[in-house]
């Protein structure tokens, strides 16, 4: 069990004296089984009695287990890369909004370049997701928000039923009926645009 201190200050972007990477740093392995393997740090996953991180490799994706002490920071890695990849895992929902409201903190939040791209497809994924109970209108509400008024994502071509999901006090409460409709609304040009 990995003390929450480590675990916040890791999906924070904060460094430590203990936990020395933080989530998406690029890394190389410089010694042992996967030496001279380059990727991104995912999460950590043990303190004591060493720090050990889960890698993915930036060669063939896989996830490798690798210790604090054989992984070196790649200096000048493009930030905006890891920030998307990111925003990536955000649009498409691969993680929890909690976990994900810790990970983005760690990035400035100006930038006027759209990294990556919320469409349809994304949206009516999570409703669907919604409708077969695995993911609560609360959790549909948290990543609604954490996409609106972003700058660094385009979401123009679903801004409407965006502000629907993060503010149903004012919109409409997230049931299964609305979800339902909502996904035929966007489905609709979907399907339009598939028979083209």
């Amino acid at each position: 069990m990995i003390p929450v201190e480590f675990q916040d200050a890791f999906y924070a972007g904060r460094r430590g004296d203990v936990v020395k990477f933080v989530i998406n740093d690029s890394v190389e392995v410089t010694s042992g089984e996967h030496e001279g393997c380059g990727g991104a740090i995912i999460s950590v996953e043990e303190v004591e009695p060493a720090v050990v991180y889960l890698v993915e490799r930036g060669d063939n994706g896989s996830s490798i287990f690798v210790p604090q002490s054989c992984l070196k920071l790649l200096e000048g890695e493009a930030s905006s890369t890891n920030r998307g990849k990111v925003l990536q895992e955000l649009i498409e929902f691969r993680r929890k909004p909690i976990e994900m409201h810790a990970i983005l903190e760690a990035f400035e939040w100006d930038l006027e370049e759209e990294l990556v791209q919320l469409e349809k497809i994304h949206v009516v994924a999570v409703l669907q997701r919604f409708l077969h109970d695995e993911v609560s209108s609360e959790e549909v509400e948290n990543w609604a928000n954490l996409i609106e008024c972003r700058d660094d994502i385009g979401y123009e071509e679903v801004a409407e039923v965006l502000h629907v999901l993060a503010n149903p006090e004012i919109t409409d409460k997230l049931t299964k009926e609305v979800a339902a409709s909502l996904i035929h609304e966007l489905a609709k040009p979907l399907c339009e645009k598939m028979e083209k």
